[in-house]
């Protein structure tokens, strides 16, 4: 990632939402957006006071940065974007939605908002990417969507795994050694909030995840 990609307002507004999101600890501190994006606790610091003098976020002492309403508004617009890229990729080329996500991310900034209101409408104004991830509407609105987070899915039901939205190597080694794949059915068997962990069911067997590993993982129930 380059030193303009890495100075671009919306990717700390993305890390700060995808920490609070998928992190054991939902706090955005200084460290963890620097850890995220690749650059310095002392850039980070500085880019964090010009984004809440502008509104977007909201600086807590010992808690880090919390997103704004408004700086909610540029994630979805950001997540728009990215995500009808990818599935414009996917239907136009022929290839799967993962192959092409980071091609998406570097291109999103480049792409001006009538290119993807043209993608949106050749697409015919699709709710849900090819990795079955809701798309944000124009207006900013999230179509209902009945994939659930690993760590919210029931007990006992089939469910089929559509997404997983970690990026650390030995997170992703651990799920495809267990047999957690994007398409893959697993089941849970029981849920453990004592030491937060999730034991599953799956092609491989019996096995465990952690709380944290298990809220990167989207899936839905099987039909």
């Amino acid at each position: 990632m380059s030193d303009l990609r890495r100075t671009r307002p919306e990717d700390y507004l993305w890390a700060i939402e995808s920490i609070a999101t998928f992190g054991d600890d939902s706090r955005a501190t200084t460290g963890k957006i620097a850890k995220a994006i690749g650059v310095t606790n002392g850039t980070v610091s500085s880019v964090l006071k010009d984004l809440a003098q502008k509104g977007l976020i909201d600086l807590i002492s010992y808690e880090g940065a919390i997103l704004t309403e408004c700086g909610r508004r540029q994630v979805l617009r950001t997540v728009r974007r990215r995500r009808l890229l990818e599935f414009f990729f996917c239907q136009s080329l022929g290839v799967t939605w993962k192959t092409l996500e980071k091609d998406a991310f570097q291109l999103e900034p480049c792409a001006s908002d009538r290119l993807i209101d043209y993608i949106d409408d050749f697409l015919n104004h699709p709710e849900y990417d090819p990795g079955d991830a809701p798309i944000p509407q124009k207006d900013g609105s999230m179509p209902e969507h009945q994939v659930l987070r690993l760590t919210d899915a029931p007990v006992g039901k089939s469910l089929k795994v559509v997404r997983i939205d970690l990026q650390a190597a030995d997170s992703l080694r651990y799920l495809s050694e267990i047999g957690v794949l994007v398409d893959s059915e697993i089941l849970i068997h029981h849920i453990s909030s004592e030491v937060s962990v999730i034991t599953l069911d799956t092609f491989q067997g019996r096995c465990a995840i952690g709380h944290d590993v298990a809220r990167g993982v989207l899936v839905k129930p099987c039909h």
